[in-house]
């Protein structure tokens, strides 16, 4: 009996995900930005997976955990609940890539890199699966379109959709052993700067 009632938990915990990116995927954005600790927010997104549907998934920050020091306070302008959907997407993305691998283990890693410059914080999330074939990487942020077994094929819709309502971008990489996703988004300090900028000079 405790078998299927775990079954039935997990099959609920995936109904209710899928109808939350049929609802985000439908529905029109309303994303309040605001400024936003990245770091934080990001180890949130880590600790809340790790452990439960992928046992031998080990999602970790590179360079042991610890942040470059120019990166630790970065602080990017973002939607916090929206921009959570973005993490977890594609944090679940990863582990279910290294699940699908064929390797009778399951197990690997998914990597959270995060690097800044002038004008924006690029967060990098790599898996150890089995990578996007080269001739479907550029369907994979499509409506629907899915290169694994199970799942809605709307994840990465919706990370492209919030991404772009952030005033960011999402790209893929393929690496040596599986794939690398890179969302690029505006710093706090320089949107707000800009802003000020621009309340100081009226339209002529």
């Amino acid at each position: 009996q405790r078998l299927y009632a775990d079954r039935i938990l997990e099959q609920t915990a995936a109904l209710s995900q899928m109808v939350g990116e049929f609802l985000l995927f439908a529905r029109p954005l309303d994303a309040h930005l605001e400024p936003v600790a990245l770091y934080p927010l990001l180890r949130e997104c880590l600790e809340e997976l790790q452990g439960q549907e992928w046992p031998g998934v080990e999602f970790t920050f590179a360079n042991g955990g610890e942040p470059q020091p120019a990166d630790s306070s970065c602080r990017i302008m973002a939607d916090p609940v929206l921009i959570k959907r973005v993490w977890l997407n594609l944090l679940r993305n990863g582990a279910e890539a290294i699940m699908e691998a064929a390797r009778p283990d399951r197990r690997g890693q998914v990597t959270v890199r995060v690097a800044t410059d002038a004008m924006a914080a690029h967060v990098s999330i790599a898996d150890t699966g089995s990578g996007v074939p080269s001739d479907l990487a550029d369907k994979i942020f499509i409506p629907f379109f899915t290169t694994k077994s199970t799942g809605s094929g709307l994840g990465l819709s919706v990370v492209y959709k919030i991404t772009v309502a952030h005033h960011g971008t999402v790209s893929l990489a393929g690496n040596a052993g599986g794939a690398i996703f890179t969302v690029t988004l505006p710093l706090a300090e320089r949107a707000l700067n800009a802003a000020a900028g621009g309340a100081g000079h009226p339209a002529s």
